[in-house]
């Protein structure tokens, strides 16, 4: 759950992107609190059997106590992601990287938790005075976790994007939750995979490799960067494009493929054409007040026409009584739809 401290919009964005979203906040904390609770609790060691060993760290080197903890694409294993946490902890106090998923922001939700070891609310400010989140959200953090911090949307399992406030970890959060939907993502495509039939293999490799470029692009070079929030609005996209994705091999796998044809088609390349003839020539040109060019959405329609022929290509082998042009109308519609929607001029 993420604090509402965040902006309106993005807010309304994270909706989409987190599981959910606090309706009112406390008033600000009082900062001599806090740093009177992390001055108590700076001495707390973690007991010795908590820590690796040698041999642990060594073979930790290169973990994921993010995937460990929470069971991303693997068993969750809270012990092992304990022991992942203090390498990644080590790692990030030799100038290497302090995300909100790893190191000592880990710790903190292990022992504010008990997951895999007793409940350590010492050892839980500890590691929550050490965040490097924003000043505000380090501050609401201390005492949410030293238990002086109530509120009746807080879930009863602690989780950092609770208290977050800063456009950075609201992109931290919404990766987060982008984790588990690609696995889902992924099994999903693969399960579909296994029955597609064999003269169609090779045309449906060829479109997933596609849609993915096609997914990476429309979500970097089409959604406006320009506030703290870019993060979490490319994420959102990209997750928004690859749910488009399943939900049409869905409704294939149910053999009920749109009533579209060659018709529908060239219409929506007429609307199509319509909407790039209105993009400035300069490549540079922005569109309003947004960080999209021109150049960037030429460069996503290039990878946009391939994903259309893919899709033409695979209904062609694996659909042949809806057929190329059925397949195409229905991508085509869609996308005339979102270059419609960019804002032109």
């Amino acid at each position: 759950m993420m604090n509402p401290r965040l902006s309106a919009l993005g807010a309304l964005v994270l909706l989409a992107a987190v599981p959910a979203m606090a309706q009112s906040m406390p008033g600000d904390p009082d900062p001599k609190q806090v740093e009177a609770l992390c001055r108590r609790d700076a001495d707390a060691d973690p007991p010795a059997g908590d820590l690796p060993t040698p041999a642990q760290r060594e073979r930790l080197a290169h973990c994921d106590s993010e995937a460990l903890l929470y069971g991303i694409g693997r068993p969750a294993d809270p012990v092992q992601a304990r022991l992942c946490a203090f390498v990644e902890a080590d790692d990030a106090g030799s100038g290497g990287p302090a995300p909100l998923f790893a190191g000592n922001s880990m710790l903190m939700t292990i022992y504010a938790n008990g997951m895999g070891v007793p409940r350590n609310p010492a050892l839980a400010v500890k590691y929550a005075c050490m965040s490097e989140d924003s000043s505000a959200a380090r501050e609401y953090r201390v005492l949410h976790v030293a238990g002086l911090l109530h509120e009746d949307w807080y879930k009863p399992v602690f989780s950092p994007c609770d208290d977050a406030t800063s456009g950075e970890a609201g992109g931290e959060c919404a990766a987060h939750d982008a984790r588990f939907k690609d696995v889902r993502f992924a099994a999903s495509v693969a399960a579909f995979a296994s029955r597609v039939p064999a003269r169609a293999q090779a045309a449906f490799a060829s479109l997933r490799a596609a849609q993915k470029h096609w997914a990476e692009l429309r979500s970097d070079n089409e959604i406006d960067q320009s506030g703290t929030l870019r993060s979490a609005f490319v994420i959102d996209e990209q997750q928004r494009q690859n749910a488009d994705f399943v939900a049409m091999l869905e409704r294939l796998d149910h053999g009920a493929p749109p009533k579209l044809g060659r018709t529908q088609r060239d219409a929506a390349q007429r609307r199509i054409d319509a909407a790039l003839q209105r993009l400035p020539q300069d490549p540079d040109a922005r569109l309003g007040d947004t960080t999209i060019t021109a150049g960037a959405i030429r460069a996503t329609q290039a990878a946009w026409v391939a994903y259309r022929d893919a899709w033409g290509r695979f209904a062609a082998v694996a659909y042949p009584g809806w057929g190329a042009d059925g397949a195409e109308a229905w991508v085509s519609i869609k996308r005339a739809d979102m270059l419609e929607h960019l804002p032109m001029r």
